[in-house]
């Protein structure tokens, strides 16, 4: 089990025998940085980032079992990319 506390919330992991589709959205103030960081510590990607109509950017990330990874950041503050 693994858990997070993000002040008055805590997220909690839990092994089971069965895996539970879920996303858990982490907000940035820079999307490509963070998702940058990921990938460098051998995070699986999900899906590369993509520019939003909202004014926002998300990538996202492959988690344990059936757990996705959200990383969203606002669009003014994205770095230059290339490849992803």
């Amino acid at each position: 089990m693994a858990t997070f506390s993000f002040d008055s919330m805590t997220l909690i992991f839990d092994a089971a025998s069965d895996d539970v589709a879920a996303t858990v959205g982490l907000e940035s103030d820079n999307c490509d940085r963070d998702f940058k960081g990921c990938r460098r510590t051998s995070a699986v990607v999900h899906k590369l980032h993509t520019d939003k109509g909202r004014g926002v950017r998300t990538a996202h990330l492959k988690g344990p079992g059936e757990l996705n990874f959200e990383i969203e950041g606002p669009i003014a503050n994205l770095e230059p990319t290339y490849g992803g």
